[in-house]
Parts: C-alpha cells; sequence; structure tokens
C-alpha cells in the first residue's frame, strides 16, 4: 500500500517458510491493479486476466508446435486442472507463479520453432519469465539460471545475442531492489538459508511424494480441512489410474521422439527437463517441502500429455491398430478425469458458498471487513479494531486491512497466545475458528456483542467497548517501558501436567522500531531449572504506547518431581541478545511461588 500511495518502495516482500525475505516483485505486480481500484476483487480481476493471458499464448504456442488438436486439449486440462485452480486462487506469490512459468514455456516452444526475426522476442520473454518467477519465489533462483542458460543455447545456435541481452538488463532492473537487499543483511539471510539447506536433515521421501501429487493430479482432497470437500463429492477410483497411464504413454512418446531424433526430439527433451528440474533442489534440501516450491513445473505434463495423445506426427500413431485404439481409449479417460476435476471443484465452490468450508482469508471477507472497519473508524475518531485471527504467522493476510483502511487503529492480533487491549473504546473482531472464550483474557473492558459482521456468516463475531481498560498499579518494570500488573497461574507443580501463567502487561515505552521481545517463564526448583516456556506472546512489533498486553504461556512439567518448594520468574529478552534488566537492576520477577 505504501508503494501504491507513493510512500516508499519496498526491497524486499515477506519472509518464506524458510524465515528468508522473498523478492517485492509481488508487491509491485499486485501495486498495479491496486492504483486502479483500491479493492481486492480488483487484484483478483488483475491476476485471471493475466492467466488467461498465458493460457491464450500456451494454445498458441501448442498449435504451431503440435497442431490445434493437441493446443485444444492442452488448454483445457490447463484451465481445469485441479493443482493450478487451487494456487491461481491464491492472492500471493504461489498466485502467479504457474502463470510465469506457462509464459515461459511457450516462449521457449515459439522459440524452438523455424528461425524467424521473432526470435529474439521470444528470447526476451523466456529470460524475463524465468526472472519473473524467480522473483515470485526464491527457490526457483537456481531453475532461473539453468532457463537463462538453454536461452543462452539457443541464441548461440541462432546467432541471436540481442535479445538475450535485453532480457538479462529487464531481469536484473526487475531485482535491482533486492540485489540492493542483498548487499546489505540480505546476504548473510541467504547464506543462513544455504546452511540450514545444506545442513539440516533430508525430507526426500515427503518431497517425492509432493511431486508425485502434482504430476499425478492427486492428494487434493487428503488435507484435514477439506475433509467436508472429500466426503461430499462422488469418489472415482477407477480415475486414478488415467493419468499415471497417460505419463507413462508420454514418457514412451517422448523418448522414442528422443532416440529417432525426430522434429519434436528437442520439444520432448524440454517437457521432460521443465518437469524433472524444479522439484531437485526440494529433493536435495532440509526446507521442509510445500507444493508451491514446485508449481513452475507446469505447463509442462500438460503439454506431453496432449502432446502424446493428440500431437500431429506422433511415433505411437504407425504402432498399429491396437496401440492406436489404446490411445483413444485413454484419450476419452482424460477426459473423464476433467470432467471430475471441473465437478470436484463446483461441489468446493459450493461448499464455500453456503459457508460449510471456511477458505482462510477470503477476498470476499477482507472487502467486507475493510468497510466495516473504515466505518466505525470514521464514526468514532478516537476507536480502535483489534481483529483476532488464527493463521500461525508473523504477519496475516488480514494485516492488509490495516492498509486499505490507511489508519494504524487497526490492529491485527493473533489469538490463542494473548490479546491486546488498547488505551481507547474499540471492537474486536473475532475470525473464523477463534472461540468467544479468548476474550476471557480481556475482562479489563467491558465487551457487549454486536450483530455479527458479515450477515449470514455466524462463525464472524463483533464485541465493541465504550472506555478505556481499567489500569492498577505495577508489580514490576523494566527499562524497556514493559510494566507486569498482574499474573495468575493454573495448576502446580506437584500435581499438574502442565502449569498456565497469564500475564497482564503494560507498555508505556516508545513505539517498537524493529526490536523482537521474547518472554521466559522459568519454573526453578532453588538454584535449579525444572521446565520453561519461551517465545514472544505477541509480538512486539504489534505493541503500541499505552496498550495492556494479555500473554498466557503452558509450561510443560517433567514426569519426574520432587516433593519440594518451587517459584516461577518472569523476564523478557531480546532476539539473539541479552535480558533485558529492570527498573530495579535485576533481569527477573518471580511472579509465583509454592511452598511444600
Amino acid at each position: 500500500m505504501d508503494l501504491v500511495h507513493a510512500q516508499a518502495l519496498p526491497l524486499i516482500g515477506m519472509k518464506s517458510s524458510a524465515h528468508v525475505y522473498q523478492t517485492a516483485l509481488w508487491i509491485y505486480l499486485t501495486a498495479i491493479p491496486l492504483s486502479v481500484v483500491m479493492r481486492i476483487i480488483g487484484v483478483r480481476w488483475f491476476y485471471s486476466a493475466l492467466d488467461l493471458l498465458a493460457l491464450s499464448f500456451f494454445y498458441t504456442a501448442m498449435r504451431k508446435s503440435f497442431g490445434t488438436r493437441a493446443a485444444l486439449l492442452g488448454a483445457w486440462l490447463y484451465a481445469v486442472h485441479p493443482w493450478i485452480l487451487e494456487y491461481n486462487r491464491w492472492i500471493w506469490n504461489p498466485g502467479l507463479l504457474v502463470t510465469a512459468a506457462a509464459v515461459t514455456f511457450s516462449a521457449f516452444l515459439m522459440a524452438m520453432g523455424p528461425p524467424s526475426a521473432a526470435r529474439d522476442r521470444w528470447i526476451v520473454i523466456i529470460t524475463v519469465g524465468a526472472a519473473v518467477v524467480a522473483g515470485l519465489h526464491i527457490i526457483a533462483f537456481p531453475w532461473m539460471l539453468g532457463v537463462w542458460s538453454l536461452a543462452a543455447f539457443i541464441a548461440l545456435k541462432s546467432h541471436r545475442w540481442r535479445g538475450l541481452f535485453l532480457g538479462i538488463l529487464i531481469s536484473v532492473a526487475i531485482h535491482l531492489p533486492y540485489l540492493i537487499y542483498l548487499l546489505g543483511p540480505g546476504l548473510q539471510d541467504l547464506h543462513g538459508l544455504l546452511s540450514m539447506a545444506r545442513d539440516g536433515e533430508k525430507q526426500l521421501p515427503l518431497a517425492m511424494s509432493l511431486t508425485m501429487n502434482l504430476i499425478f493430479v492427486r492428494g487434493m482432497l487428503q488435507p484435514e480441512p477439506y475433509a467436508i470437500w472429500r466426503d461430499s463429492v462422488v469418489s472415482a477410483p477407477l480415475l486414478d489410474v488415467i493419468m499415471p497411464a497417460v505419463l507413462l504413454i508420454a514418457v514412451i512418446t517422448g523418448l522414442c521422439e528422443i532416440v529417432q531424433r525426430t522434429q519434436h526430439a528437442q520439444h520432448w527433451a524440454l517437457m521432460f527437463a521443465w518437469t524433472l528440474v524444479p522439484p531437485i533442489p526440494v529433493w536435495l534440501s532440509s526446507i521442509h517441502p510445500q507444493y508451491y516450491y514446485m508449481l513452475h513445473m507446469f505447463p509442462a505434463p500438460i503439454a506431453a500429455v496432449s502432446t502424446a495423445l493428440l500431437g500431429r506426427e506422433c511415433p505411437i500413431t504407425r504402432w498399429g491398430n491396437i496401440v492406436r485404439f489404446l490411445r483413444w481409449i485413454l484419450l476419452a479417460g482424460c477426459l473423464a478425469l476433467s470432467i471430475w476435476w471441473v465437478y470436484i471443484w463446483a461441489v468446493r465452490i459450493r461448499l464455500e458458498d453456503q459457508r460449510q468450508l471456511i477458505v482462510a482469508t477470503p477476498a470476499w471477507a477482507i472487502e467486507k471487513i475493510s468497510s466495516i472497519t473504515a466505518e466505525y473508524l470514521r464514526q468514532n475518531p478516537n476507536g480502535v479494531v483489534v481483529i483476532l485471527e488464527d493463521s500461525g504467522l508473523d504477519l496475516s493476510a488480514y494485516d492488509v486491512i490495516r492498509a486499505f483502511v490507511r489508519s494504524d487503529r487497526v490492529r491485527v492480533v493473533p489469538a490463542r497466545a494473548g490479546i491486546i487491549v488498547p488505551h481507547a473504546p474499540g471492537c474486536y473482531i473475532l475470525t473464523p475458528g477463534i472461540p468467544d472464550d479468548e476474550l476471557r483474557l480481556a475482562p479489563l473492558v467491558d465487551l457487549r456483542p454486536m450483530p455479527p459482521p458479515i450477515p449470514g456468516a455466524p462463525s464472524w463475531r463483533m464485541f465493541c467497548w465504550a472506555s478505556p481498560p481499567r489500569t492498577s498499579q505495577a508489580k514490576a518494570e523494566w527499562v524497556n517501558g514493559l510494566r507486569l500488573l498482574d499474573a495468575r497461574t493454573e495448576g502446580d507443580p506437584w500435581s499438574s501436567d502442565l502449569i498456565t501463567v497469564i500475564h497482564q502487561w503494560e507498555y508505556v515505552g516508545q513505539p517498537i522500531r524493529g526490536q523482537l521481545y521474547l518472554f521466559f517463564n522459568h519454573l526453578m526448583s532453588g538454584d535449579r531449572l525444572i521446565a520453561q516456556a519461551d517465545g514472544p506472546g505477541i509480538h512486539s512489533f504489534r505493541w503500541r504506547t499505552g496498550d495492556q498486553i494479555i500473554t498466557r504461556f503452558r509450561i510443560p512439567l517433567p514426569p519426574e518431581r520432587n516433593a519440594t518448594d518451587y517459584t516461577l520468574w518472569v523476564g523478557l529478552y531480546e532476539l539473539d541478545g541479552p535480558r533485558i534488566p529492570m527498573t530495579n537492576g535485576q533481569d527477573r520477577y518471580m511472579i509465583a511461588s509454592w511452598k511444600r
């Protein structure tokens, strides 16, 4: 949003699951529709338009390379492919990965055609498209270098270096902000990622399983959140063998083309490499594998299947009537499978419309909550809105609401770990999955329930309070401005399996500028540490001056414990830094004791 309002040019994007910052390319692309209309639906339309253009380009490239019938089948399979549909719906980096990969792959097919003056254009699209894929997810950088090498080979054979140099120049310009970041702290982060990927425990079985699911188009219905989707569709176990059988025919066909060095041998080598190379970094690293790490293998498997079944001058057509009959049987099965894909997605969309299947941070919900929040803030100039969510991420998709309404009076707080009570009147909005019991952590204000913020969606709830929270005398104070007002415990060290600690803090310090504070809770027996629970509670970058912050920690206790006296101490420290001292010079405060 800072980019849309010409307030800042971000050098980096969000952190990956491996805790390394991505490039800001996704932010730049998303800013384009937002600069026209400040609506999430505008972003969705923009993504869809880009994907439609990619599909059109893919069809054109397939038609010129393998004929109209193969192109029609390829375009159809691309349009209804469950994994492509799943990730193209995301308003996030993976939402454009397949789109960019499809454009790059299609440009390769065009560049491998008869020599022409347009080859420079295709080489530019290849190099820039590969850079865009790498910009959308950093794990594709090695793949990008491989694509550039192939583009350089085509340029060498055709003596067309201008397109290659222009494409690389544009690619460097695209990644220039990230290169600037790498010259600073980013190089250390990248080195940490490479060390972790090299030295950690490999997860090859899981990575291979995810790869096979993408290639064979299976596993879509397996995740537990989709249980209602799985139970609502008619299963078709006979169709499970269609895609492996068709891919087997494609492999045999491609190998025959390559061995016989036909005119399509290079096309088949490209399709095989395009499918198999993207998963290799995931197979070889210890980073926890995700499906979207390998999405740029598409649309090569689709092209291979379409070409094997309907491609012109396919060697399989010369293998006799029985083989040709088998090919038509597999084509019918492939079409039946694609119709089943359409069917299961129609069921899913119906379940989402009926609110039986909750989509994480759906665009329509963010639109609605943004409108409600903006109206509340307009009517209450001193009020705040706190959105409780449960994504489990440091940053939430709901953080975009603050940017949409352009107000710091919108707060997003991860539930389960605690709650924030701002020093102002305001409202809590509970996202689906957050129980009302979470508000029991905020007894400092008198909450009154409001009508559901989204009519027809009772899983969204809203509670408001009219006066700032009550405060009390501090029991302890730290030099960074954090004050402990109260603490209570549930359980005891002798008979419980865990002790739950709930702290009530007040922050009166300066605005947080990058510091990450972690709390520690130490159960001691004399000078011996028995058990502990450390963590950020509510991340300190979400604190504001005057906030009361309720944190909750659960301390698991060891099975063997002595019948002796115990004490419980609390304190905080910076990440990779020393403990924060208290104003009395100590670095911890005793909040409970148990005597035998």
